[in-house]
């Protein structure tokens, strides 16, 4: 017989996890959430909370997913491991103009802030393991998922060789851009391969980064480098995703550090001084991965399942992450109201209340890297001009700011 639940996840990365605290935080204890993942849950023994090793990756966190945090309780729990942004300078390679956004104009304590992943991971996954009101199961294998209509949705599961069923109301999708369980259900994906491919290092330089992130527009793609936490040998540390066409990244992920650290100097200048270390390089193709459909009767699809974007204003996640917390609001007045979790009607709330927010950070994530690749002379002119123009144009600034840091919705 299948067990039945009230909620199930499919995705235990971070929007998997975070949805389960904010679902635990604003449902009723007798709704029950359960996790599952593919991967072991088991939490390194030997993890402390100090500064990761030299090559941790990082995420981007905007200031409204700080808020978001906050409202769960574990913004505390790992702040420390995070690095501010208190300013970021925008500019073009090869031509005048940049612009400057401070986190002083809007009042905030900073525009966004750098998560080391090693400690927000950890920090999720402790505090959900905490909760005895979530349901985690790792090492799953997902082996069959079918719509049963107003039913719900039936799952069969192998845990480490022990098959089980389960009956749920709701179903979440959160396996990631690739994601199977999407495929199981026929729900279609636009899929943009923009052909180039980011590079992700962590580096050092010689001068302090004074909490400043940078996006610097190349003829051959974005380049960012974000402010990282010190560490005692490299107190100057920042995390570089650089992003070309696919033939360059593979030339850079493998030549020597020496050369590999000329060419970036030359993309990004001598802001922060000389570049002193370089960590190791991760390679990753990239592309838009949009879901056509995000819910149906008793299923939600979220996360990079959703939509998978261009890293170059480092929407991915926030966007992800407000789409949690929406979609925990939405259910939690469902529930007031006695109405069903997976009710199409319910789903369709959620759904329309994070279109406006969703089409304007996807959009933006895909015309940036196209507009300032461009190698014509007038659209060069253009770019020039309206980032000159930017610390003119007050409103227009303000309304930048207040969409990338996710405080306009």
């Amino acid at each position: 017989m299948a067990e039945e639940r009230d909620i199930v996840i499919i995705g235990a990365g971070m929007v998997g996890m975070s949805l389960a605290l904010l679902l635990r935080a604003q449902l009723s204890e007798a709704i029950g959430v359960t996790l599952l993942e593919r991967n072991d849950l088991s939490i390194p023994a030997d993890f402390q909370d100090t500064y990761p090793a030299f090559d941790s990756r990082t995420t981007a966190l905007s200031y409204s997913s700080r808020r978001i945090f906050e409202k769960i309780g574990i913004w505390e729990l790992f702040k420390n491991n995070t690095s501010l942004i208190n300013s970021i300078h925008v500019s073009s390679k090869g031509r005048f103009g940049s612009a400057l956004l401070t986190s002083n104009d809007y009042g905030w304590p900073a525009l966004g802030y750098v998560a080391e992943n090693l400690a927000l991971g950890n920090v999720l996954l402790r505090s959900i393991s905490d909760s005895s009101e979530i349901e985690l199961l790792g090492s799953v294998k997902v082996l069959n998922v079918k719509s049963n209509g107003t039913s719900g949705v039936s799952l069969k599961i192998n845990q480490e060789g022990l098959v089980k069923k389960f009956k749920t109301k709701l179903l979440i999708v959160a396996d990631g851009a690739k994601s199977k369980i999407r495929e199981s259900f026929a729900i279609d994906s636009t899929i943009k391969d923009y052909r180039q491919d980011a590079i992700v290092t962590n580096v050092g330089f010689e001068q302090p980064h004074m909490d400043c992130a940078f996006e610097r527009f190349t003829e051959s793609g974005p380049l960012a480098v974000l402010p990282l936490l010190g560490t005692p040998s490299q107190p100057n540390r920042c995390s570089v995703v650089w992003s070309t066409n696919p033939e360059r990244a593979k030339k850079l992920e493998n030549i020597s550090l020496g050369k590999f650290k000329i060419l970036l100097q030359k993309e990004f200048g001598y802001r922060l001084g000389r570049i002193s270390d370089i960590g190791e390089r991760s390679r990753f193709p990239l592309s838009l991965i949009k879901a056509n459909e995000q819910v149906r009767q008793g299923i939600v699809i979220m996360g990079n399942a959703a939509h998978a974007l261009h890293p170059v204003a480092g929407q991915g996640f926030n966007l992800a992450l407000r789409d949690a917390d929406e979609l925990a609001r939405i259910l939690s007045n469902a529930v007031s109201r006695e109405e069903a979790l997976g009710d199409l009607r319910v789903l369709e709330r959620y759904r329309l209340a994070r279109l406006s927010d969703q089409e304007i950070i996807v959009t933006a994530s895909d015309i940036l890297p196209k507009l300032f690749t461009y190698r014509s002379r007038f659209i060069g002119l253009a770019r020039s001009i309206a980032l000159a123009s930017l610390d003119m144009l007050p409103p227009i600034k303000n309304r930048l700011v207040r969409h990338a840091a996710g405080m306009s919705f």
